[in-house]
């Protein structure tokens, strides 16, 4: 009896033990950002953006930015991504054409493994309109105790112009429409159901 429950005693910390090490692990996945420029984000004439221009922050898994969508042709969706990009937040400019995040954003860096931004020379936000804009180089990222800290460098000239769009997203009141013809439509086609099997075949 006694052995049994030492054995019992036994298992229950090998239990305890191999899911606090689960739990500590999944946890570790998901890490803080730290995100910094050094140097200045500019315009295409070289002047600082000003105080409020908008800068969003995206990870990748791998080491290629995959760039916006685009939208009817030449137009961008300023906050969108491709392939395995991940939008990660927005931030704005906070003096002398830099800025400075802190624990702000939280990602998963077993999927997360680089980082960029891409900068627009507008405060305005959803980013809309022909905007000046551009993006930083790809950065590694390296998690150390639940945290990462990516320094984007900057010095980089809003250099690009594209026409932005900012994609509607449907209403309450629309999706409402459209469960409400779905749900007739599912109507009639039970009653055409039920009629056909209440009609007598008269050829028999």
């Amino acid at each position: 009896m006694k052995m049994s429950r030492q054995k019992r005693f036994l298992r229950f910390w090998c239990c305890f033990v191999l899911m606090f090490f689960a739990v500590t692990v999944a946890q570790s996945a998901i890490v803080d950002l730290t995100a910094y420029v050094s140097f200045a984000l500019k315009d295409s004439a070289g002047n600082n953006l000003a105080d409020g221009s908008v800068v969003m922050i995206f990870g990748s898994t791998d080491a290629i930015n995959n760039g916006p969508m685009s939208y009817g042709g030449t137009n961008r969706i300023a906050d969108s991504v491709r392939g395995d990009d991940v939008y990660i937040g927005m931030v704005r400019i906070d003096g002398g054409g830099t800025f400075y995040t802190a624990n702000d954003f939280s990602f998963d860096d077993n999927v997360v493994k680089y980082l960029y931004i891409r900068f627009f020379n507008t405060t305005n936000y959803p980013v809309e309109g022909y905007i000046a804009w551009n993006t930083s180089l790809v950065v590694k990222t390296t998690s150390e105790f639940g945290k990462v800290t990516t320094d984007f460098v900057g010095g980089y000239l809003a250099s690009v112009t594209n026409n932005f769009v900012v994609i509607p997203e449907p209403s309450t009141s629309h999706l409402l429409l459209v469960f409400l013809g779905l749900a007739f439509g599912m109507r009639s086609i039970m009653k055409k159901d039920v009629r056909k099997q209440r009609t007598p075949d008269c050829g028999r």
